[in-house]
């Protein structure tokens, strides 16, 4: 029943990507979270701003999950790049938020399957996000470069678009 119900609310609010800018950015982790929720049964992480961290991002501390995020940086990733970047940005790290509640140390690639798959699930492009991914992602010891996590992400997104049909 619940998943039923999460589902008509999914296809409701999915209307409204034509006035997209008009809403604010905390709306964009409400999208994610909603599409989280027709597939897995976790705890929602908490949400709060923090102008330190770049973008977005997944902290716990004991048994408290958190996903931080910059306000200012997500509205100017939403101008560069468009609000379908930023609910992926959300949707990588509710991954990482899934995968903690279910004992898996997800790596990012693995987190950008979850954007992936949760960006075709609600029906949005993935293309903004990798395309931010192209121009602003870093390498380091533990993110891969664009390219793969582009992989990443479009592997997510056909396989869940398959299975919802948006």
């Amino acid at each position: 029943m619940r998943r039923i119900l999460l589902a008509i609310l999914f296809l409701l609010s999915c209307g409204h990507a034509r006035f997209d800018w008009q809403l604010p950015i905390e709306s964009c982790y409400d999208d994610a979270i909603v599409a989280a929720k027709l597939l897995y049964d976790f705890s929602e992480p908490s949400l709060a701003t923090n102008q330190k961290v770049r973008g977005a991002s997944f902290i716990t501390r004991g048994t408290t999950a958190v996903v931080f995020y910059n306000r200012k940086d997500l509205w100017r990733i939403q101008e560069q790049y468009g609000r379908d970047a930023v609910v992926g940005i959300f949707a990588h790290e509710v991954g990482h938020a899934i995968d903690k509640q279910r004992g898996i140390n997800s790596s990012e690639s693995d987190a950008d399957v979850h954007a992936g798959c949760l960006i075709g699930i609600l029906g949005r492009n993935p293309e903004p996000l990798k395309a931010f991914f192209r121009a602003e992602s870093r390498p380091s010891a533990t993110h891969p470069k664009a390219s793969v996590r582009n992989n990443s992400v479009e592997k997510g997104y056909l396989m869940c678009k398959r299975l919802w049909g948006r």
